[in-house]
């Protein structure tokens, strides 16, 4: 029977080397991190890894320099309430600005069909968004009319 590692991107980020025990074939390699980056676009889904906070804060980190925090968050928070967005923002420097006032790097807040803002994403300038769907590949997309629908708030950074 063989096992498989999965490499744990929480880990990459934060240079943290795993150890494989194997008892099938002993010995105990060590894995280290090789600095890889998921890329902006293409990016798979992966709740609380690789999902549209994720995104956003690579983002900010890779255009703009500016690090945010990865707070834990459980799959599918959204479903059972649990607001992130709202508070955890303001906590790390962002403010609520007037939708009129849209500029790139602005982080666009959504709210669809659940009970509280569930949804993010960077708005490129343009008429251009770059957001992670439920369950798809990263992508940068049209901020058209369906999504000025549910556009709960926008954020700018204050620096």
């Amino acid at each position: 029977m063989s096992h498989v590692l999965v490499f744990s991107r929480r880990h990459a980020r934060h240079q943290v080397p795993d150890v494989i025990v194997s008892a099938e074939h002993g010995g105990c390699p060590r894995i280290e991190p090789t600095g890889w980056q998921a890329p902006l676009e293409g990016r798979a889904w992966v709740p609380g890894v690789q999902d549209c906070a994720d995104l956003v804060r690579d983002y900010y980190w890779r255009t703009l320099g500016i690090a945010l925090p990865n707070p834990h968050r459980d799959a599918h928070w959204w479903t059972h309430g649990q607001d992130l967005i709202a508070p955890l923002y303001a906590e790390i420097g962002f403010v609520w600005v007037p939708k009129e006032t849209l500029r790139a790097s602005d982080v666009l807040v959504f709210q669809r069909s659940y009970e509280i803002p569930h949804h993010v994403a960077v708005y490129l300038g343009d008429g251009l968004m770059l957001h992670h769907p439920y369950e798809q590949l990263s992508r940068i997309a049209p901020y058209d009319d369906h999504w000025r629908r549910v556009t709960f708030g926008v954020l700018r950074h204050r620096t």
